[in-house]
Parts: structure tokens; C-alpha cells; sequence
């Protein structure tokens, strides 16, 4: 036949196999359908022939390979391997021939040519989808096993042969040069095959995909298959949802490496039109279309930008996995191409628009929705692509989901409300004092410049009146200009004027500038007051049912803690009338949230200062191991944060201060659950070394500091003595010094001389009774103690301390009698003390 150009057939490529059974005239006929016992003999024929006159012996043998695809289950494994590597043979040889063909070959040869090329293409595409479909069947019998490892070898070669013949310019074979869709559809087909494969996303298999994506966009690039690509990339999101990955590959794939952007619009209408047809889409196909769309707005957002008008349109559909996957879409698109300051006018317009369909989702009627554009949103927060001036109405929107019923949503509101006060734009300290100080001198200086403006433009009034009036003389005009500006700026000098639209083009600019600082204080005020009001509602939800909404809630509080919000001991600057009516309906609200429980209802009436760290503490003895550790971790980055650059003694300072902070009005089972943290964190080492001598520094007053913060390292020191006695064995004179009113240096500036405050002196007695044995068994360990040892079971009758406490109870009980003359009324000796 190769011999007899004139006589070949045309081979038509078939859309079913059982058509080449049957053609018309001038068409190439499949005669013979061979048995499958003789089909290894005539395999064998071929390659002999195929040795001896190339390629183009396909025509002589099509019958065999035909009858291979008919009975490709029955065959053996070496039989469908044999057949494998006959077509992948037969490709390059014809590779190599065509390429010659085209260089120098004549006309009467293309015929011959182009049927060899349908009839290989054809043969290789159909058996190594054949192969494919036997992997993906359900049982993976041992005796498959020896296929399935020839085929993961010999399917790479199959690409790459199908791929080298493709870089020809093929279409020359053709008369017009216009290769039919046929031709195109069955390598297309070959290679969505290979792609369906469920480890197609493997590490192992990522040359296979590659190399697949490769050859269609080889195919979409250069035999405008766009089309038939876009189709067949939605019915598989349709069919399988694992296989999105992969074709967001291949679509990324056709645009930035063959330059191919028009399949991309095919893809997005195809799935917008499903999203909206009669019978929908079921869960799986919906979630493959969204996981697409996402990837591929993340990938490719200049390519899904230009479509956003048909993405928005599935926010009116029904399915919320479609809604959810557009409002990623649009963040998306924000975080890679709609951020920064150098938009264009129209890429900021579309910028507010996705933000404002973001926040109006926020009150979607689907819970998950709402969850998920509250991540969204701190998505763009962490990445910086939020405008600041819209982290108050942000806040305010997440402070309001804080009141979801949904607990999905509360806890991304509680985190979005974290991310925004990390990411804030505004201060690393979020003092409001300081900010309110700021406002009130930039709106006087703004009033300042008005009233200067104005007198100003008075002058220049009367000026022009003059000039009407008089009328304008040679002379005048320069007369005139210096008078004005005189009256402009304050001052005489030989310059020129400006001209008058110069003048108030500067005045209009300082008053922008102006109103610019303004703006900016006002929203950072805005931004810290809403910031404020979470406080009292996320102190209500660390009792919540849901572990994350309480792991949540102690984050939060943690970052308030971290940027200032919480003033210890200073009342919040409140100036405005309306904003204590807005508070007080937000505490009424957070009451109803708290559903009448009174303790949670107590929570909300005290909100500031320490006391939302120490209302951490009980946290410490939850019985959810989550909600434990982020307590634990909460406090161990307040007493020594991780993020600090500061040196170890002002390290040492702070862990020191904000331990007295936590101690002063504490409740017992505060100060129970602090105890055990600052043993827990003593134990481990955590806490800055220094920290214990700076404890004893404070204690005896070595610097005149408050008598607050004296009692709260007698307190500390107590705490850590209980856990190891030897602190305070150590230190016994510096307590008795102390205990008696003296000290290294001067103690106190408000105590006199000599005398020791009460309360101090019952702190340092609980620290000196932690020397005391607490348990029988410690008892007879002290006893059992060498000769030599110190015995912590009780000090010596004589001891100074006991005479320094004998003096301090007479002097008190005295004192009081003479004073209040209370001698005749029996008291109890502890009133006195404390009274």
C-alpha cells in the first residue's frame, strides 16, 4: 500500500469505535475484528514490518490494533505492554518523517501522510485512555499490579511522543490547513483522560501533569481548541471535585505560559450558567467550581478581574457554596491586584464595591457565609490590603456578629476583631487620652487658620471695593499688591505677589492637610472606642460553651492587653455625652447575650484596667485542655512577651510590674490561680532571671515607691516561697528588717521612721509561715533532719520577729484605745488590727 500513494484512504477519525466499521466511499473500513489468541502473533508481524517500511505499515496492520481496543480486558499484561510501545515507536518514527516531509516533501505525499498521522494519533490516544480507565477501576486485584507499574512507565513516554509530534506545524497536512476538531478532540480527550487520574495531585505524578497541561495548551494555543478545552474542564469540576487543582494548572498553565487569556471566560460562563440552569448543581460539583474559581482568582486575578460581572451574578443564586466561593473571589482579587496606593480610579471603584458586597454578606441568611466572609476580611486584614479608613466600620460590623447565635461566626468575629487591632494602621499604643489631646489641638488650629482666612478675605474685599471705586492707576497695582500681601502673610518683603488663585489654591491645600489629620484622628478614635466596646463582651464569652469562641475571647483580650486598650488603674477619657448612651446600650445588649446569667452579668459592669486579665485566671482550672493552654500561654506572654526587644532588667521590671498589677484587689481565687501560674512559670524557669532579686529590691524599699507595690512582692515572694521554702529561708533578716521599719536605705517616704504598715506586715507573716512544715509527713522529715541542718518547723522563742510583732500588736491595740476610747468594749484582737 505504501507503495501505491494514489490508492489510500481516507481514514476518518471516529466519534465511537463501531463507526469504522462502516464508512463511505473513499473511507478506510475496518475488515477484520482478530481473535485475541492471535493477536500477539500479528503484533509481532507489525514490528517486523514496522522495521522494514516505517510508519506508514499502520496501514497494514490497523485491523490488528483495532482488535487489541475491542478485547483489551481479555489481553495479558505483556500483550497490552507490547502494543504500548509498537504505537509509541510508530509516533516517533512518523515524527521524524513528517518533519522531514514538511521541510522538503512534495504534495503527492501528504495524503499518505495524514492518514498514517490520524490512524497513529488515533490508535495511541485510544489504548492509553483504555489503560487509564483500567486504573480507575475499584478493585486493584495483585494480578493488575505488574500493568499498572508498566503503565506509571511507559505513560510519561506516551506524552512526550505525543508532544514532539505536536511541535510540528502539522497543519500543513491539511487542504486548507485547518486540522479537523476530530483530530484535535481525541488528544484533547487523551489528555483530560491522564488528568482524571485520583493521584494525578501526587508528588510522584507531577511530570504527568506537567506534561499533560502542556500538551492542551498546546492544543488550545495552537489548533484554537478554547472551546472544546473550556467545556471539558467544567464537566469534569462537574464529575469528580478532586480534579480542581490539577485543572486550575492547566488553565494557569494556558495563560501565562502560551499566552492563551480567551478559554479563561469560557471557563467562568460555562460555570456561572450551570450555577443558575434548571437542575443545578449537587454538593460535590459545587464545591469543585468554587475550589476552581478561587484558585484560579488567586493564580490568575488580571485574567478573572474583566469577569467579575458574571461571578457576581451566583450571588443571587440559592447555592451558599457559590456565594461563599464569589466572595473569595472578590478577596482574592483585593489581596493580589486591587491594593495598594497607586490605583487607578476605576481599580479603586471596584476595590469599594467588593468591599461593600463584602460587608453587606456579613448579614447573609446562611451561617456559613457569614463565617466565611468575616475569614475573608481578616484575610485582607492580615495581608494589609485593607484600607485604614475602613477598620471602624469593619470593627463595628464584627462587633455586631459577636450577638450571632451561630458559634462558627462568633469566633470569626472575635478573630477578625484581633487581626484588626494587630494590623491596625493607626499606633503600636492605642491611647485614647492621648489621641483625644491630639484632636483637640488639630480642630484649634483648624479654627485658628478659618478665623485668620476669613479676616484675610475681608481685607481683600475692601481692597477690590478701593479699586472699583478709585480705579487702577499704573502705580497702583504694585501699591496694591504688597498691601495684600501684607495682609496675606504678616510680613513686608520686596517679591512678588502671587497671583490670587495661587493663594488659594495654597490655602485650600493647608486646609486639606488639615482635614486630612482630623479625619485620621477622628477614625482612630472611632477605631479604639468600638475596640472598647468588645472588651466587655469578649470577657462574657471566655465562659462560653464553645472552646474555640473561649480561645478566641482570650486572644483577644490578650492583644487588647498588648496595644493599650486596657489603661490600668485610669478611667477611659469619655467627653461625649453620646457615646455613654451608645456604651450603655452595648452593655444592655451584652447582658441579653449573657442570657441572664448574673455572674456574666456582673462581668460586663467591670471591664477595664487588670481586671479582664485576672478574670483570665480561674481560666487556669477549666477542664478543656484548649481553653487551658491558651490561658497559660496568654499569661506567659504578658509577663515576658516573646516580640520584645528589650533589655533583660527592663524585662525583669515589667514581668515584676505587671505580677503587682495583677495582685492588688484580687479575690482568692485569683490569687489561688495566680499562685499556681507564678510556681508553674518559677518552676519551668520562664520568667527572667533577676526577676527574684528585683522582688526583694521592691520589698525593702530601696526606692521610694508606693506601699502597694511593697505589699504585692511581699505577696510574690510568698507565693513562690510555698513552692520552695529556701526563698525565704534565705532572705529571714531582710523580712525582719522590713517587718520592724527599717531597711537598706530609706523604706518609705510616707512611713515614719520605725513603724511598718499592717497589711505589709500580715504579708510578710504569710511569707515567714510557708517556713512551717504543711503536712505531717514534712513534719517527720524535718525531724529525721541531721544535726547541723536548718529545721524549718518553727524558729526559736526568742527570735527578733516574734518581739517585733509583740511591739506592733501593743502599739496597735493601744492606739486604738486611746483614740476611739474603746477600752471597756471586748474586740476581738484581729478587729483592732485591722480596724
Amino acid at each position: 500500500m505504501e507503495g501505491n500513494e494514489s490508492t489510500v484512504l481516507d481514514f476518518v477519525i471516529p466519534l465511537r469505535p463501531d463507526d469504522l466499521r462502516c464508512g463511505g466511499p473513499g473511507q478506510y473500513v475496518v475488515q477484520n475484528v482478530h481473535d485475541v489468541t492471535a493477536l500477539p502473533r500479528l503484533l509481532n508481524d507489525f514490528k517486523r514490518e514496522l522495521q522494514l517500511h516505517g510508519p506508514n505499515s499502520i496501514h497494514n496492520h490497523f485491523d490488528t490494533f483495532y482488535s487489541v481496543l475491542q478485547h483489551f480486558p481479555k489481553l495479558r499484561v505483556d500483550a497490552k505492554e507490547e502494543c504500548l510501545e509498537l504505537l509509541i515507536d510508530a509516533m516517533c518514527r512518523f515524527t521524524n518523517e513528517v518533519s522531514e516531509h514538511l521541510r522538503v516533501g512534495t504534495e503527492a505525499k501528504r495524503p499518505v501522510l495524514l492518514a498514517t498521522l490520524k490512524m497513529i494519533c488515533y490508535l495511541l490516544c485510544r489504548v492509553a485512555e483504555s489503560c487509564e480507565a483500567e486504573m480507575d477501576l475499584p478493585h486493584k486485584s495483585k494480578k493488575n499490579q505488574g500493568a499498572w507499574a508498566a503503565w506509571d512507565e511507559l505513560r510519561p513516554r506516551c506524552l512526550q511522543a505525543i508532544s514532539k509530534l505536536l511541535q510540528l506545524d502539522l497543519r500543513l497536512l491539511w487542504n486548507p490547513p485547518t486540522p479537523e476538531e476530530n483530530f484535535v478532540s481525541t488528544i484533547s480527550r487523551c489528555c483530560f483522560k491522564m488528568l482524571e487520574n485520583g493521584d494525578i495531585n501526587l508528588v510522584k505524578h507531577r511530570g504527568t501533569r506537567d506534561s499533560a497541561s502542556h500538551l492542551l495548551s498546546q492544543l488550545v494555543c495552537r489548533y484554537n481548541h478554547a472551546v472544546g478545552a473550556s467545556v471539558r474542564v467544567v464537566q469534569l469540576l462537574h464529575q469528580k471535585e478532586n480534579l480542581a487543582p490539577a485543572l486550575v494548572h492547566a488553565v494557569v498553565l494556558w495563560v501565562s505560559d502560551y499566552h492563551c487569556p480567551n478559554a479563561v471566560p469560557e471557563v467562568i460562563r460555562e460555570l456561572v450558567s450551570c450555577s443558575f440552569s434548571d437542575v443545578g448543581l449537587d454538593a460535590a460539583a459545587a464545591r469543585a467550581s468554587a475550589s476552581f474559581l478561587v484558585d484560579l482568582a488567586e493564580r490568575q486575578p488580571d485574567c478573572v478581574l474583566p469577569q467579575m460581572g458574571l461571578i457576581v451574578r451566583v450571588l443571587e443564586g440559592k447555592s451558599y457554596v457559590m456565594r461563599n466561593a464569589a466572595l473569595s473571589v472578590m478577596t482574592e482579587l483585593i489581596m493580589h491586584r486591587l491594593r495598594g496606593e497607586g490605583l487607578q480610579q476605576g481599580e479603586r471603584a471596584a476595590r469599594d464595591r467588593f468591599l461593600e458586597t463584602l460587608s453587606a454578606h456579613v448579614h447573609d441568611t446562611n451561617s456559613l457565609v457569614r463565617s466565611r466572609v468575616l475569614q475573608s476580611i481578616g484575610q485582607l486584614v492580615d495581608a494589609g490590603a485593607l484600607p485604614h479608613q475602613c477598620f471602624g466600620s469593619i470593627a463595628k460590623l464584627a462587633f455586631g456578629r459577636l450577638y450571632d447565635r451561630t458559634v462558627g461566626v462568633c469566633r470569626a468575629a472575635l478573630s477578625l476583631l484581633s487581626s484588626l487591632l494587630v494590623h491596625n494602621p493607626f499606633a503600636g499604643k492605642l491611647s485614647q487620652a492621648e489621641l483625644l489631646i491630639a484632636l483637640e489641638k488639630e480642630e484649634k488650629a483648624r479654627e485658628d487658620g478659618k478665623t485668620g482666612q476669613g479676616d484675610c478675605k475681608e481685607n481683600l474685599e475692601e481692597l477690590e471695593e478701593e479699586s472699583e471705586g478709585e480705579g487702577v492707576g499704573p502705580g497702583d497695582g504694585v501699591r496694591k499688591g504688597k498691601v495684600i500681601e501684607r495682609e496675606s502673610f504678616g510680613k513686608e518683603d520686596d517679591c512678588v505677589s502671587s497671583d490670587e488663585e495661587e493663594e488659594e489654591l495654597s490655602l485650600s491645600s493647608w486646609e486639606r492637610a488639615r482635614r486630612v489629620r482630623v479625619g485620621y484622628l477622628q477614625s482612630a478614635l472611632c477605631f479604639i472606642r468600638q475596640m472598647d466596646l468588645v472588651l466587655p463582651i469578649a470577657r462574657c464569652l471566655l465562659y462560653s460553651k464553645s472552646v474555640f469562641v473561649a480561645v478566641e475571647a482570650v486572644g483577644y483580650i490578650l492583644r487588647a492587653s498588648e496595644f493599650g486598650l486596657l489603661e490600668y488603674g485610669e478611667p477611659r477619657p469619655d467627653n461625649e455625652e453620646g457615646r455613654r448612651h451608645d456604651e450603655s446600650e452595648q452593655r444592655e445588649e451584652g447582658a441579653q447575650q449573657c442570657d441572664g446569667d448574673p455572674l456574666q452579668s456582673e462581668m460586663l459592669n467591670d471591664s477595664t484596667g487588670h481586671e479582664l486579665i485576672k478574670a483570665l485566671l480561674p481560666l487556669v482550672w477549666s477542664c478543656e485542655p484548649r481553653v487551658r493552654s491558651a490561658v497559660v500561654d496568654a499569661f506567659k506572654q504578658i509577663f515576658n512577651p516573646s516580640s520584645s526587644t528589650k533589655g533583660q532588667r527592663l524585662k525583669v521590671c515589667d514581668a515584676v510590674k505587671q505580677l503587682s498589677g495583677l495582685i492588688f484587689n484580687s479575690t482568692k481565687e485569683q490569687l489561688k490561680a495566680l499562685e499556681f501560674l507564678v510556681c508553674e512559670f518559677w518552676s519551668s524557669g520562664f520568667f527572667p532571671s533577676g526577676m527574684l532579686h528585683q522582688l526583694w529590691a521592691q520589698l525593702a524599699g530601696k526606692d521610694p515607691i508606693p506601699l502597694a507595690h511593697r505589699r504585692s512582692a511581699a505577696m510574690i515572694i510568698s507565693m513562690l516561697a510555698r513552692n520552695e521554702p529556701a526563698i525565704v529561708e534565705s532572705n529571714l533578716h531582710t523580712l525582719v528588717t522590713v517587718l520592724g521599719g527599717g531597711s537598706m536605705k530609706e523604706v518609705d517616704a510616707v512611713q515614719e521612721k520605725g513603724s511598718c504598715d499592717y497589711g505589709l506586715a500580715a504579708d510578710i507573716c504569710s511569707a515567714l509561715s510557708c517556713l512551717a512544715p504543711s503536712t505531717t509527713r514534712d513534719i517527720l522529715k524535718e525531724s529525721q533532719a541531721t544535726e547541723g541542718s536548718i529545721s524549718r518547723s518553727r524558729l526559736s522563742a526568742n527570735h527578733e520577729v516574734f518581739e517585733v510583732l509583740i511591739d506592733m500588736i501593743f502599739e496597735r491595740y493601744y492606739k486604738h484605745v486611746v483614740m476611739l476610747g474603746t477600752l471597756h468594749q471586748p474586740q476581738c484582737l484581729s478587729d483592732v488590727l485591722l480596724g
